[in-house]
């Protein structure tokens, strides 16, 4: 909750596209310090980033997806972010399980899944927004209102 509701306070004051990729990218490394000897509180303190960072981010997510679709097809745009969202939901476990079966040491189960975040934020940083829907209609207002 904290994740979501700080998310989309930052979306409100910053570009939504780079909040976004800031806390994929910070979920993945807050995964990899929990390998990391600290305190308790500390581990704490990192579990509750993890969370926050990556629950947080898939949830603003959908106001990202609802900003970069036009309004035609917006319904579907966010419904293919939450189907997606889903289907990792479900692989995940698998895989998480198959990294498991690996024996690798626990750092580096913790680097693999944590990589993920980092691909996320990767992935979301390639997006030219020079095709959303919001630079479109911008372009369309420019274009008529010149004329």
């Amino acid at each position: 909750m904290i994740g979501s509701i700080g998310g989309g306070w930052l979306a409100d004051r910053f570009h939504i596209k780079w909040v976004v990729v800031c806390m994929y990218a910070l979920g993945g490394v807050f995964l990899y310090m929990m390998t990391l000897k600290t305190s308790t509180e500390v581990l704490y303190f990192i579990i509750a980033a993890v969370g926050a960072c990556s629950t947080g981010a898939q949830i603003v997510v959908y106001a990202y997806s609802g900003q970069y679709y036009p309004s035609d097809i917006r319904s579907t745009g966010i419904g293919m972010a939450s189907g997606i969202g889903r289907m990792g939901a479900i692989a995940a476990p698998l895989l998480i399980g198959l990294i498991v079966s690996l024996q690798l040491p626990l750092e580096q189960n913790f680097l693999v899944i944590g990589a993920a975040g980092v691909v996320g934020a990767i992935a979301l940083a390639c997006i030219n927004h020079g095709r959303s829907a919001s630079e479109l209609t911008l372009k369309t207002l420019k274009t008529s209102t010149a004329t």
